[in-house]
């Protein structure tokens, strides 16, 4: 029974996540599209966090940060 119920509270916060993920993700284009490019760093920087292994989330916070002319951050990210 324990596992069962460890299984599903992974799951459950899994799933959490990923809409998590979503709406970062909706926030980014939202703001990059009205050039808030602060904002949508912030949201990419949290996006980041939980989908470390996404490129296109560094590729486009690197493209942010290029924008507001943080060169050495867009190198770096």
């Amino acid at each position: 029974m324990f596992i069962i119920v460890f299984i599903l509270i992974n799951f459950k916060t899994l799933i959490i996540q990923m809409e998590l993920a979503e709406t970062y993700l909706e926030y980014t284009k939202n703001y990059s599209d009205q050039g808030k490019w602060e904002k949508a760093i912030s949201y990419y920087k949290k996006l980041a966090k939980l989908q470390p292994n996404n490129w296109e989330v560094y590729q486009n916070l690197g493209n942010a940060l290029f924008e507001i002319k943080s060169w050495q951050d867009a190198v770096t990210s």
